[in-house]
């Protein structure tokens, strides 16, 4: 991307494609995906948009959502004990 090209809907929604997170994003509340589109489109820079994209992805990845999302709390001490 030039830097005289803006990031569009379609760099967000192929982003999420290839995080495999899209399917993710569509089931959250219209309210809520409007949100996150807001949030990123006030990003000053675009690299605050790509870091405010990643951010979203990782929080769609690790959300409760995602397919294979462990229903309970994961412990910190990284044994089973």
């Amino acid at each position: 991307m030039s830097a005289d090209e803006k990031i569009t809907v379609e760099d967000l929604l192929d982003a999420m494609r290839e995080a495999d997170v899209l399917e993710v994003f569509v089931q959250l509340p219209p309210a809520d995906q409007d949100k996150f589109a807001v949030w990123i489109g006030k990003a000053r820079d675009e690299e605050s948009h790509w870091r405010r994209i990643n951010a979203l992805m990782l929080a769609l990845r690790t959300g409760p959502l995602y397919p294979g999302t462990p229903a309970g709390p994961i412990s910190s001490a990284g044994g089973l004990g």
